[in-house]
C-alpha cells in the first residue's frame, strides 16, 4: 500500500498520509521549557527559544555550537509514565534551516531518538536518512517535514514512551 510507505519530503509541509492513530507532542504554545503537556522538557548544550516562526506557527529556534551531549528532549508524559505508540506509523516532525547559514552549507544532520518510561533511549535515527535538510534560498522560514516510521526505533517499549529527543552530533 503506497500510503503506508515512508515518503522522503525535500521542501515544504506534507500532511500526515492517514489522520487515524495520530498524538501531538509539541506545539511550543507553553513559555521555553515547558511541553504543551505541561511537563519540563529538558535540554543541554543548547540556546533554546519558543517563537512564532512564521505567520502563525509557532516553534523552537534551537542553535548549538558543541558537538558532545547537546540535545533537546521533548517530555509529553511524567517521569515513569509514557504513552502507547504501537498503532503509529512513524514520528514526523517539522524542522527548518536559518537563512544565514547560506545556500551552498552541506545538509544539515541530527538524530532523533525515542525514551519509554523506564528512560531507556531507542537507537538513534540520523535525520539525514529521511530528509535532506537543505538551506532556504529566501528568508522566509521553509519548514520540513521528516517522517521516520516507527519500524526504525529499536530497544524501547513503544507501550510506554514518554518522550522525543533530538540529540545534536
Amino acid at each position: 500500500d503506497e500510503v503506508l510507505k515512508t515518503t522522503r519530503i525535500e521542501r515544504e509541509f506534507t500532511a500526515t498520509p492517514s489522520g487515524e492513530n495520530e498524538a501531538l507532542v509539541e506545539a511550543f504554545d507553553k513559555p521555553t521549557g515547558t511541553n504543551t503537556s505541561g511537563n519540563a522538557n529538558r535540554a543541554e548544550g543548547i540556546t533554546i527559544e519558543h517563537a512564532k516562526l512564521s505567520r502563525n506557527v509557532m516553534g523552537a529556534k534551537i542553535s548549538w555550537t558543541s558537538k558532545v551531549s547537546a540535545f533537546f528532549e521533548s517530555n509529553w508524559s511524567a517521569a515513569g509514565s509514557g504513552k502507547d505508540v504501537t498503532s503509529a506509523r512513524a514520528l514526523e516532525f517539522r524542522v527548518a534551516r536559518r537563512s544565514a547559514d547560506g545556500p551552498t552549507a552541506p545538509p544539515l544532520n541530527f538524530s532523533v531518538e525515542l525514551v519509554d518510561a523506564s528512560g531507556k533511549a531507542s537507537n538513534q535515527i540520523k535525520v539525514v536518512d529521511y530528509a535532506s535538510l537543505l538551506s532556504p534560498v529566501h528568508s522566509e522560514v521553509t519548514l520540513q517535514t521528516v517522517r521516520v516510521p516507527m519500524t526504525a526505533f529499536n530497544g524501547v517499549n513503544l507501550a510506554a514512551i514518554r518522550s522525543v529527543r533530538f540529540v545534536f552530533n
